[in-house]
């Protein structure tokens, strides 16, 4: 099974560490972002839809948010 990363438990405070200033709206406008750049790049966009609903995404994809938002 793949290792799961928790979108507000894991990414969140990773996120709010380095940037402070992001609170959940603007973590919610970012995560629409990397949604948006994925569908630009042909991913499904009821992938981004489930994942956010169920609250996290695998380590790849995890892996690809962080590079977004300039997280290490």
């Amino acid at each position: 099974m793949k290792e799961k990363v928790y979108i507000l438990g894991d990414i969140l405070p990773e996120t709010q560490t380095r940037y402070p200033h992001i609170d959940l709206r603007k973590f919610d406008v970012l995560y629409h972002g990397w949604r948006q750049q994925g569908i630009r790049k042909g991913r499904n966009a009821q992938f981004y839809t489930t994942a956010w609903k169920r609250g996290w995404l695998a380590k790849k994809d995890a892996d690809d948010l962080r590079r977004y938002i300039g997280l290490p």
